[in-house]
């Protein structure tokens, strides 16, 4: 009886614990789609705006999104890993005055990068992440290399044994992608490009 106790209320607790972390994630995906409106609105010249940018506190919103993401995907939050993981290979892939993002917290995403790693190297990377991370390598594969000097040996692997991997558009078409923050945005709009071609 006390077992069945305790077990009922590990269940609870666990379950409690995920609705609360997917508010965290739905409330995230809000601050995104506020600051990228923020972003957006600015229509000044390259150097204007990204001073802009900064005086309005635009990059270091932005830093505290992903360090609240970065921080449940090390707890295990995969939802929260893809986007840490987009928002860190986006920082690198696209200027700041476009996307809002600069600066990260490198720790952070060192810390980001080995669990993700460590799920390559026990084959638990999703669905998702399997045609993601291929994508972003062949988008920015100098992100990757220079984080390769440091180690993550599975994810090196991974990636080397998908980079002729073509475009996912079969994958794309039917991924749920609405209310994922920036990195929703970025895949919709290559969405529309898949949507030509099949």
């Amino acid at each position: 009886m006390c077992l069945l106790y305790i077990v009922n209320v590990q269940r609870q607790f666990t379950l409690r614990l995920s609705m609360i972390e997917q508010m965290d994630l739905n409330k995230l995906a809000l601050e995104e789609y506020r600051i990228l409106a923020e972003v957006r609105s600015i229509g000044k010249l390259i150097e204007e705006k990204h001073a802009e940018l900064q005086r309005r506190g635009i990059f270091d919103r932005y830093g505290r999104v992903y360090n609240r993401y970065a921080a449940l995907a090390v707890q295990g939050d995969l939802e929260a890993l893809k986007r840490a993981l987009f928002l860190r290979w986006f920082e690198v892939a696209e200027p700041s005055f476009l996307t809002g993002i600069t600066e990260l917290d490198g720790d952070k995403s060192w810390y980001v990068l080995e669990y993700l790693d460590r799920l390559a190297s026990t084959n638990k990377l999703d669905k998702e992440l399997r045609w993601m991370l291929p994508h972003y390598y062949a988008v920015a594969d100098y992100f990757f290399d220079l984080i390769f000097e440091d180690g993550l040996p599975a994810l090196r692997q991974f990636l080397a044994e998908k980079k002729n991997m073509t475009f996912p558009c079969e994958e794309l078409l039917s991924s749920t992608l609405e209310g994922r923050g920036q990195m929703a945005d970025y895949w919709q709009s290559l969405r529309q490009h898949c949507e030509e071609v099949v």
